[in-house]
C-alpha cells in the first residue's frame, strides 16, 4: 500500500502544483467577481483538486500502460487499490486545508486593499469587496464550506474508483453517470413522499438547521461521504481483483 500511494504522490507531484495554482486563480477571480463570501474559495479547493487528481492519476495508469506493468511488481492488486483510495484520501484533506489557507488568504489581501477601494469609488458606503473581508467571513463558513468541498469530493470518489478499477477510466467514463444516476433514483426512492424514510431527513435537516448550525450539517455529510468512501473501498478490491488486462 505504501508503495502505491508513494508512486501516486510522486508521479503527480507536478500535476498537484499545478492544479493548486489554477484553482487558486480560478477561486480568486470569481470570488472577486461574484462580490459574494469567501466560501467558494475553500468550496472550490476542497472539490475541484482531488477529483481532477483521481481523472489524471487513473488517466496516467491508461495512457502510460502503468497498471499493467504494476502487476508484475511485487504489489498485490489489493494493496494498488487500498495505496489508490490512500492518495485520493489524502489529497482531499490536504485540499481541504489549503483551501482554508486560501480563503485567509484572499479574505486578508482584501481586507488591505478594500479601503483603496472604497477611496478610489468616492462613495460613502461600504466598499465594493467588503463581502469579502475576513469580518464578514465567520470561521464556520470558511472551514465548512472547504469541508463540504471536499465531503463532494469524497462522495463522488465513492462511485467513481470501483467504476474505474473494474472498467478502467476510458470505459468507466461511459457508466460513472449511470452509477450516479441509479444512486439519485435510490436516494429519491427512499426520501420521497411515502418512501421508507420520507420523514426522517426534512426532520434531520431542519434540526440540523435551527439554531445556524450549518456546519453540524457539514459534519454529517462529511460523516456520511467517509462512510460511503470505506463502504466502497472493498468493492473496488473485488473488482479490481477479478478485472483482466
Amino acid at each position: 500500500m505504501k508503495a502505491m500511494l508513494l508512486s501516486d504522490l510522486i508521479v503527480m507531484r507536478r500535476s498537484l502544483v499545478s492544479l493548486v495554482a489554477a484553482c487558486f486563480l480560478a477561486a480568486t477571480i470569481m470570488t472577486v467577481a461574484s462580490d459574494s463570501s469567501l466560501a467558494f474559495v475553500g468550496g472550490c479547493f476542497g472539490a475541484m483538486i482531488p477529483l481532477l487528481y483521481l481523472m489524471s492519476v487513473a488517466a496516467y495508469d491508461e495512457l502510460s500502460n502503468w497498471q499493467v506493468y504494476r502487476l508484475t511488481l511485487p504489489m498485490s492488486r489489493k494493496n494498488a487499490v487500498v495505496g489508490r483510495y490512500a492518495s485520493v484520501f489524502l489529497v482531499v484533506l490536504a485540499s481541504a486545508v489549503l483551501g482554508v489557507i486560501a480563503s485567509y488568504a484572499v479574505g486578508a489581501v482584501v481586507g488591505i486593499l478594500a479601503p483603496a477601494f472604497a477611496a478610489g469609488s468616492g462613495s460613502a458606503g461600504e466598499s465594493p469587496l467588503s463581502t469579502l473581508v475576513l469580518s464578514a467571513n465567520p470561521a464556520d463558513l470558511i472551514w465548512g464550506s472547504a469541508i463540504g468541498g471536499a465531503s463532494g469530493a469524497l462522495f463522488l470518489g465513492a462511485i467513481t474508483l470501483p467504476v474505474v478499477a473494474r472498467f478502467g477510466l476510458r470505459k468507466g467514463t461511459r457508466f460513472i453517470p449511470i452509477v450516479g444516476v441509479l444512486f439519485a433514483v435510490f436516494a429519491i426512492t427512499l426520501f420521497k413522499d411515502g418512501g421508507p424514510l420520507s420523514g426522517f431527513a426534512p426532520e434531520m435537516v431542519r434540526s440540523l438547521l435551527s439554531g445556524g448550525s450549518e456546519f453540524a450539517l457539514v459534519a454529517v455529510l462529511a460523516a456520511v461521504s467517509l462512510i460511503l468512501y470505506a463502504i466502497s473501498l472493498p468493492i473496488s478490491i473485488r473488482l479490481y481483483s477479478t478485472r483482466e488486462f
